[in-house]
C-alpha cells in the first residue's frame, strides 16, 4: 500500500483529500432513493491509488452571494485569517496523524443506523445499489467515532447505552503480505455480521464551490470543506461561547433552504472545529437537529486505553448470520 494511502487512513473517513473519488453513479442513485430523507454515509473505497468516499448528501444546499450580517469580531479579513490558520490546523493534524480523533453524533429526531450497498451493482444497468430492507430497522439513537492512524471505528448506542451496531474500517494485511481495506461489523439486534473488502470505481466527486459547500460540508473532508465555507462567506463570527468546556469562535450562517439554522464553533487555540451543529428545516414532520462534537485526544495511556475498550465492546460473535460478501453496510444520521 502506497504512503499515500496509509496517509488517508490516518485522517479517517471524514477527512479525505480534495481528489478523492466515489463509485461512478452511487451518489445519484443513493440521492434518488433517499430524496424523502436525510442520509449521512460514510465509508471508504479504494480505487486505484486513491481512496473514496460512498456517501449520499444531507441535503441539496446551495449558497446565494449577497449581504450578510456584519462579524461584531472586525472586519471580513477576520473570516479569511481563521479560514486560512483553520485550514493549516486541519492539515497539520491529519498529517501527524498522532491524536485520537473522537467525534460524539448526537440529535433530535434523528437516528443513527445502516445503509447496505451491494457493491457487485453496475451503476450502467440503472436501478439503486442500495440493498433494501436490509438492516433498515437497526437504529440508534446517538453515535461515537474514533480514528487512530489505519483505523476508524464507529459506534451507535440505544437511548439506555446499548451498544447497536459496531462498524470498522482498517488496513488488513492478507497472509501473502498484501495489505487491502476491509470494513467490518455488526448490527447486534439483528445478529448480523458483515466482513467486506471494500473496492472502488472511477468517477470524481462533486466539485466543491461556494455554491455546493453547504451540501458537501457534513460528508467532505473538514479539512477543505470547513476552511472553503469560511473563505466563501458562507459564516460570519458571533462572538465566543462555551462549547464543551472551551471559549470557541462562534459562527452561524445565513439560513438557507432545507437548514434552518447552521452553526460551527473553532477553538481560537488550536483553530481546529469544537462542534457543527445543522437544525434542519422543517419538512412533514418536526424540525430534525443533527450534531457533532469534535476532540482531538493525545494518545495517554489513558486515551489508548479508552480506544481499546471500545475495540473490546465491538467484538463480533462468530455465530451471527453473515451478510455477503459484496455487501457494504455504511453507518450515518437518518431523519426521524
Amino acid at each position: 500500500m502506497t504512503s499515500d494511502i496509509q496517509q488517508l487512513l490516518r485522517e479517517g473517513l471524514d477527512r479525505l483529500t480534495a481528489g478523492a473519488t466515489t463509485p461512478s453513479g452511487l451518489v445519484g442513485q443513493a440521492v434518488q432513493r433517499n430524496h424523502r430523507r436525510r442520509v449521512t454515509i460514510y465509508a471508504a473505497t479504494a480505487a486505484g491509488a486513491a481512496l473514496a468516499v460512498a456517501l449520499a448528501v444531507i441535503v441539496t444546499v446551495g449558497f446565494t452571494h449577497g449581504r450578510r450580517p456584519p462579524s461584531p469580531a472586525g472586519p471580513a479579513q477576520t473570516i479569511a485569517d481563521v479560514a486560512t490558520r483553520t485550514e493549516r490546523a486541519l492539515a497539520a493534524e491529519a498529517a501527524r496523524g498522532k491524536a485520537v480523533q473522537e467525534v460524539l453524533f448526537s440529535g433530535r429526531h434523528e437516528t443513527f443506523g445502516l445503509t447496505v450497498l451491494n457493491q457487485s451493482h453496475n451503476p450502467n444497468s440503472g436501478g439503486s445499489a442500495v440493498v433494501p430492507g436490509v438492516l433498515s430497522r437497526v437504529t440508534a439513537q446517538r453515535m461515537v467515532s474514533w480514528t487512530y492512524r489505519g483505523l476508524q471505528l464507529r459506534e451507535g448506542f440505544s437511548a439506555t447505552g446499548q451498544l447497536v451496531f459496531s462498524s470498522t474500517v482498517n488496513t488488513v494485511t492478507t497472509r501473502s503480505g498484501k495489505q487491502r481495506l476491509e470494513a467490518y461489523g455488526a448490527a447486534y439486534p439483528a445478529r448480523t455480521r458483515w466482513r467486506t473488502v471494500i473496492r472502488g470505481l472511477p468517477g470524481p466527486l462533486p466539485r466543491l464551490t461556494c455554491q455546493t459547500v453547504l451540501a458537501q460540508l457534513f460528508v467532505r473532508a473538514w479539512r477543505v470543506t470547513i476552511p472553503k465555507a469560511l473563505t466563501c462567506g458562507v459564516f460570519y463570527l458571533t462572538g465566543r461561547q462555551q462549547v464543551g468546556g472551551v471559549s470557541a469562535m462562534a459562527f452561524i450562517a445565513k439560513p438557507q433552504p432545507g437548514i434552518a439554522r447552521l452553526e460551527l464553533w473553532i477553538d481560537p487555540a488550536t483553530y481546529l472545529p469544537v462542534r457543527l451543529d445543522a437544525t434542519f428545516a422543517a419538512g412533514h414532520g418536526a424540525r430534525s437537529q443533527l450534531r457533532r462534537d469534535y476532540r482531538w485526544l493525545p494518545p495517554t495511556r489513558a486515551n489508548l486505553a479508552a480506544l481499546r475498550a471500545a475495540i473490546r465492546r465491538a467484538r463480533i460473535p462468530a455465530s451471527f448470520r453473515q451478510l455477503p460478501p459484496s455487501y457494504l453496510p455504511l453507518s450515518g444520521g437518518i431523519q426521524g
